[in-house]
Protein backbone atom coordinates (compact mmCIF):
# COMPACT_ATOMS: atom_id res chain seq x y z
CA UNK A 1 0.00 0.00 0.00
CA UNK A 2 2.98 2.51 0.73
CA UNK A 3 4.09 2.37 -2.98
CA UNK A 4 0.50 2.33 -4.90
CA UNK A 5 -1.62 4.74 -2.02
CA UNK A 6 1.43 7.33 -1.09
CA UNK A 7 -1.06 9.85 0.30
CA UNK A 8 -3.01 7.67 2.07
CA UNK A 9 -0.20 5.97 3.66
CA UNK A 10 1.35 9.35 4.88
CA UNK A 11 -2.11 10.67 6.09
CA UNK A 12 -2.42 6.95 8.01
CA UNK A 13 1.03 7.24 9.36
CA UNK A 14 0.07 10.36 10.62
CA UNK A 15 -2.94 10.01 12.55
CA UNK A 16 -1.75 6.64 13.80
CA UNK A 17 1.54 8.08 14.44
CA UNK A 18 -0.52 10.81 16.30
CA UNK A 19 -1.84 8.04 18.65
CA UNK A 20 1.45 6.76 19.45
CA UNK A 21 2.99 9.88 20.38
CA UNK A 22 -0.28 11.03 22.75
CA UNK A 23 -0.59 7.29 24.09
CA UNK A 24 3.46 7.22 24.92
CA UNK A 25 3.31 10.96 26.21
CA UNK A 26 0.63 10.16 28.76
CA UNK A 27 2.04 6.83 29.61
CA UNK A 28 5.30 8.93 30.66
CA UNK A 29 3.61 11.50 32.79
CA UNK A 30 4.73 10.53 36.09
CA UNK A 31 8.71 10.11 34.56
CA UNK A 32 8.78 13.53 33.02
CA UNK A 33 9.64 16.75 35.30
CA UNK A 34 10.86 19.13 33.37
CA UNK A 35 9.52 21.36 30.29
CA UNK A 36 12.82 20.94 28.42
CA UNK A 37 12.76 16.72 29.05
CA UNK A 38 8.93 16.51 27.49
CA UNK A 39 10.09 18.72 24.73
CA UNK A 40 12.72 16.07 24.01
CA UNK A 41 10.89 13.26 24.42
CA UNK A 42 8.11 14.91 22.11
CA UNK A 43 10.59 15.25 19.83
CA UNK A 44 11.84 12.10 20.34
CA UNK A 45 8.02 10.53 19.45
CA UNK A 46 7.56 12.74 16.65
CA UNK A 47 10.78 11.87 14.79
CA UNK A 48 10.38 7.67 15.59
CA UNK A 49 7.05 7.82 13.47
CA UNK A 50 9.06 9.21 10.91
CA UNK A 51 11.45 6.64 10.88
CA UNK A 52 8.84 4.05 11.15
CA UNK A 53 7.10 5.40 7.71
CA UNK A 54 10.53 5.89 5.83
CA UNK A 55 11.80 2.17 7.37
CA UNK A 56 8.54 0.67 5.73
CA UNK A 57 8.64 2.45 2.71
CA UNK A 58 12.29 0.77 1.94
CA UNK A 59 11.45 -2.31 3.22
CA UNK A 60 8.03 -1.89 0.35
CA UNK A 61 11.39 -0.86 -2.39
CA UNK A 62 12.99 -3.58 -1.05
CA UNK A 63 10.56 -5.98 -2.01
CA UNK A 64 9.88 -4.39 -5.47
CA UNK A 65 13.45 -4.78 -5.67
CA UNK A 66 13.69 -8.83 -4.93
CA UNK A 67 10.24 -9.56 -7.17
CA UNK A 68 11.91 -7.34 -10.26
CA UNK A 69 15.22 -9.64 -9.83
CA UNK A 70 13.27 -12.73 -9.43
CA UNK A 71 10.91 -12.35 -12.60
CA UNK A 72 14.62 -11.30 -14.38
CA UNK A 73 16.30 -14.59 -13.56
CA UNK A 74 13.24 -16.72 -14.06
CA UNK A 75 13.18 -14.88 -17.76
CA UNK A 76 16.98 -15.22 -18.28
CA UNK A 77 17.30 -18.71 -17.30
CA UNK A 78 14.50 -19.99 -19.71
Amino acid sequence: MILRETVLSIVLTFAFGALYILLVGWLLIPFIDRADTFAKTMWGLAGSVAVFYVYHWLRALHEVYLLERQKTWDALTR
